[in-house]
C-alpha cells in the first residue's frame, strides 16, 4: 500500500480512538445543559445538529488533557472545510464533524463543495481533511451517542459523485473506501468537475456582495462577473518580508513582479468601463508595476502617502523612507470621480483672508479644496483605537477618501487583499457594497468581529445558503429559550 495512503489510514484510526474515548466520557447529554458547551453557544446556531457538532468540538478541547491532545481549535470561519484542528506534537489534524440520526434512513449526504475541496488540496499539500461522523439518537431533549456507528473517512477515498445542481460531492457516511493517492484523487475529481461543468463559475452578483472569501484571489476571481466592479482597492504584500501568517510576502523580487502581473491581469476585466483601480505599493517596486499597469490602463495619479513617521533614529546610509505610493488607474476617460465628496474645508482664517471681491461666490471657497496628490495621514499606531492585529493596516481615513471619490453610492468595491477589513468597514459605513478575498483565516475572524461592532449582520464567508433543518422543531424552541441569553 502506498505510504501516503497508509498515513491517512493511520491518522483516521488514531482519531477514531480519541472520539471513542470522548463518547465514553460523554455518552449522552441534555441539550438544555449549558455545561456541555463550556465555551458558549456559537452565534447563528439554527439546528440541533449544529449544536451537537459544537458539543463534540468543544468537549474535545475541554477534555484535551484526558484525551492526550496538546491543543484543539474550533472557532473556524464558515468557509473552512474543517470544524476544528487537533494538535498532537507536530501533527495537526483537520476535522469536519458530521451527525447522523440513527433513527432515520441513511441517504447520500453533502460532503463538500468540490471546488473548495479541490483548491484546498491543490494549494496546501499538508492539508488532509478527515470527516468524523457520529450516530446520535434523540430521546426528548436528551441526545445519546451510538458508539457502533462512529466512522471516520477521508474525502480522498470517497466514491466521488458530484451533484450537478449544487456542486456538492455527495456520498454515504458509511461507504467502502476507494484508496487513492492525492494525485489520483485530483485526476478523478477533475474528471467529475469537467463532466458536470462545475469549474469555478461566475455567481450572480447578489450571491457574492458583502462577502469575504477565505481564499487566494487567483483561485476565486472567476466568481466575479466581468465589468461588474466600480472600484478595485488593493493593498497587496509589498515584498518586504512582513509576517502575514504565511509566505505571501516572502517571494523573490522576480517572482513577486510576475505574481503581481498575474493578479492584476485577473482583476482588470472585472472593472466597469467607468471604474477605477487603486493600488498601494512601496517605492522599491512601484516603478515596474506602474509601468506594467500603464500598458493596460490609463494612469491618472501617483499619490504619495506621507505616513507621518516621527523623526527618531532611522538609517545613516540613506534618507529614511516615510511614504507609500498609491497608483490611481482607470479603464477609460469616462471614469467616475466625485471630487466634492472629498474636498477639505478651509479653516476660518483662510476663508477670512479671501474675502476680496474676486473670490465672492467661488464654490471651492465654500466646499473646500482638492486634497492634491500628497496625503499626510498618520499611520496606525499600536495604541490607536482603530488598530487591529495586522502589521500593515491602512488608516480608515485614506480608504474612505478613495471610496468616496471613485465609487458611487451603492457601487461595488473589490478588495483582493482584505487584510484587517478596513475596506469592508469603510464600505459598510459609506453605503457601498464590497467583495473581498483574504487567505489568512485569523484575519477573516478579525474582519468579522470588526463588522459585528458596526452592527452588520451580513453573513460573511458564506458561498452557499446554509441549509435550514426542519427536524426537531420543538427541541429547537427549547434551545432558543435556554441559550437565547448567550
Amino acid at each position: 500500500m502506498d505510504k501516503e495512503i497508509r498515513k491517512i489510514i493511520e491518522d483516521m484510526d488514531f482519531l477514531k480512538g480519541i472520539y471513542r474515548e470522548l463518547i465514553t466520557i460523554l455518552p449522552s447529554f441534555n441539550i438544555t445543559d449549558k455545561k456541555v458547551l463550556p465555551y458558549g453557544l456559537k452565534p447563528h446556531t439554527r439546528s440541533v445538529s449544529w449544536l451537537v457538532e459544537q458539543v463534540i468540538t468543544q468537549q474535545t478541547k475541554y477534555r484535551k488533557r484526558r484525551l492526550g491532545l496538546d491543543d484543539v481549535k474550533f472557532d473556524m470561519p464558515a468557509t473552512c472545510l474543517h470544524d476544528c484542528e487537533i494538535k498532537v506534537g507536530k501533527e495537526i489534524y483537520y476535522i469536519n464533524v458530521k451527525i447522523h440520526n440513527i433513527d432515520k434512513r441513511e441517504n447520500k449526504n453533502d460532503i463538500a463543495a468540490v471546488e473548495k475541496l479541490y483548491m484546498q488540496y491543490s494549494s496546501n499539500p499538508s492539508y488532509n481533511l478527515i470527516y468524523a461522523c457520529f450516530g446520535i439518537a434523540f430521546k426528548g431533549i436528551n441526545i445519546s451517542f451510538d458508539a457502533d456507528y462512529l466512522c471516520l473517512f477521508s474525502p480522498q477515498f470517497l466514491p466521488i459523485y458530484v451533484n450537478p445542481r449544487n456542486d456538492k460531492i455527495q456520498a454515504y457516511y458509511h461507504h467502502k473506501p476507494i484508496y487513492r493517492t492525492r494525485n489520483q484523487f485530483f485526476k478523478r475529481t477533475s474528471e467529475r468537475v469537467n463532466k458536470y461543468s462545475i469549474k469555478i463559475r461566475s455567481l450572480r452578483m447578489e450571491e457574492i456582495l458583502n462577502k469575504i472569501f477565505n481564499e487566494d484571489i487567483l483561485n476565486g476571481i472567476d466568481r466575479i462577473p466581468d465589468n461588474s466592479v466600480d472600484l478595485v482597492l488593493s493593498d497587496p504584500p509589498y515584498c518586504l518580508g512582513k509576517d502575514y501568517g504565511n509566505n505571501s510576502d516572502k517571494r523573490k523580487p522576480k517572482d513577486y513582479l510576475e505574481w503581481s502581473k498575474k493578479w492584476i491581469d485577473a482583476v482588470i476585466p472585472k472593472i466597469k468601463n467607468t471604474g477605477s483601480f487603486y493600488i498601494f505599493l512601496t517605492w522599491q517596486y512601484s516603478p515596474e508595476i506602474f509601468s506594467y499597469m500603464k500598458s493596460k490602463l490609463i494612469m491618472i495619479n501617483e499619490i504619495i502617502w506621507d505616513r507621518r513617521v516621527p523623526s527618531m533614529g532611522g538609517s545613516t546610509r540613506k534618507f529614511s523612507s516615510v511614504h507609500d505610493n498609491i497608483g490611481f488607474f482607470v479603464k477609460s476617460r469616462k471614469y467616475y470621480f466625485d471630487l466634492d465628496s472629498v474636498r477639505i474645508p478651509y479653516d476660518p482664517e483662510t476663508k477670512k483672508a479671501r474675502t476680496r471681491s474676486i473670490f465672492a461666490g467661488k464654490k471651492w471657497l465654500e466646499v473646500g479644496y482638492n486634497p492634491k496628490d500628497l496625503w499626510s495621514v498618520s499611520r496606525i499606531h499600536a495604541q490607536d483605537p482603530e488598530r487591529e492585529d495586522h502589521p500593515t493596516q491602512k488608516p480608515l481615513k485614506i480608504v474612505e477618501r478613495i471610496i468616496k471619490a471613485s465609487c458611487p453610492e451603492k457601487g461595488v468595491v473589490l478588495d483582493p487583499f482584505m487584510g484587517s477589513g478596513t475596506t469592508a468597514a469603510a464600505c459598510a459605513m459609506l453605503n457601498r457594497d464590497y467583495i473581498g478575498f483574504e487567505i489568512n483565516e485569523q484575519y477573516c475572524r478579525i474582519i468579522q468581529e470588526r463588522l459585528e461592532k458596526l452592527g452588520k449582520d451580513t453573513p460573511l464567508f458564506s458561498l452557499e445558503n446554509e441549509p435550514e433543518e426542519k427536524d426537531n422543531e420543538k427541541i429547537e424552541e427549547v434551545l432558543t429559550l435556554k441559550f437565547g441569553d448567550n
